[in-house]
């Protein structure tokens, strides 16, 4: 199933990717277009990731049923962004700090004990940005 399809079908796109040069701008008008008005679409991720004035007019102009955004590319949102002025009742913005919660925190230091383990036992950490390092960093052990 290609992006198309799986916009043009899903109730809910929720976005966990990482930002990088390819997918910065991941979702833009064309996408959210593609989405059917009764969707719902939810950026937890990074806002680089989607055009951002695209999905305040998504919401406004009803492209979609609605939309939840945790991450913006600039925070502070600024007072004069696009998301500032949509409609309050079909756009919900929360500060990006999921990881600032208690829960967040204990994930976050298990996440990390774990890794410093894996490496501890000459295992490579599972979750390495630079996969090309891992050959480098063997040869070091």
């Amino acid at each position: 199933m290609g992006l198309p399809l799986l916009l043009a079908k899903a109730d809910i796109v929720s976005l966990h990717a990482t930002l990088t040069d390819a997918t910065r701008g991941f979702i833009g008008e064309k996408e959210l277009r593609r989405m059917k008005p009764t969707a719902l679409f939810l950026n937890t991720a990074r806002g680089e990731l989607v055009d951002e004035a695209a999905v305040a007019r998504a919401v406004d102009e009803r492209w979609i049923a609605g939309a939840a955004v945790d991450a913006f590319a600039q925070e502070p949102l600024p007072s004069e962004h696009p998301y500032r002025n949509a409609d309050p009742e079909r756009l919900i913005l929360t500060p990006h700090n999921v990881g600032h919660s208690e829960a967040g925190r204990r994930a976050n230091l298990g996440l990390a004990l774990e890794q410093i383990l894996a490496v501890g036992r000459g295992e490579p950490p599972a979750h390495v940005i630079n996969p090309e390092a891992i050959a480098i960093w063997r040869m070091r052990a």
